[in-house]
């Protein structure tokens, strides 16, 4: 308890010299301008955030390809988190993504929805990196490869789903 209280004082001293006047007021956290490599990194984000939801939500169903979509779900959310750097990095501040996540009206139709969107990202990466910085350059073509390989990892599990039994 006396730890707890110990701890809400911590600061105490540099906040009643404010209140009092004597010391300058603290300067408020500079916000940041929205630029088009940071737009397209919270639209990056929320997709990546999105795409891992799907996978998630794809394993629950797919009890034979569960390992697989649940691997594709842990990538996703490290790629948000590369992305997530090269966002701090331009902006110095952290982007949260959105709540989004896209629905399908059964398993293969899901995995098709998954394998068109890899491609999609990929594509749209490869594209992107040409006119970006060197480091985020450097993110979004190793990014565009993983997505590649999650497409064929998605039409090797589809081809499972089609061909098996």
């Amino acid at each position: 308890m006396d730890e707890e209280l110990l701890c809400g004082l911590e600061n105490f001293e540099d906040v009643w010299r404010r209140v009092r006047g004597e010391a300058p007021p603290a300067v408020p956290a500079r916000r940041t301008v929205p630029t088009p490599q940071s737009r397209l990194l919270c639209a990056l984000m929320d997709e990546k955030c999105a795409q891992s939801r799907l996978y998630a939500a794809l394993a629950r169903c797919c009890t034979a390809s569960r390992n697989d979509l649940e691997r594709l779900a842990r990538e996703e959310r490290r790629q948000f988190r590369a992305l997530q750097l090269e966002y701090f990095l331009i902006t110095g501040a952290c982007h949260r993504a959105g709540a989004g996540c896209a629905h399908f009206t059964d398993v293969k139709n899901g995995l098709r929805m998954a394998w068109l969107h890899e491609r999609e990202l990929a594509a749209r990466m490869e594209g992107e990196a040409a006119s970006a910085g060197a480091t985020l350059r450097e993110t979004l073509q190793r990014l565009a490869k993983e997505d590649e390989a999650h497409a064929r990892r998605l039409y090797a599990v589809l081809q499972r789903c089609f061909c098996s039994g």
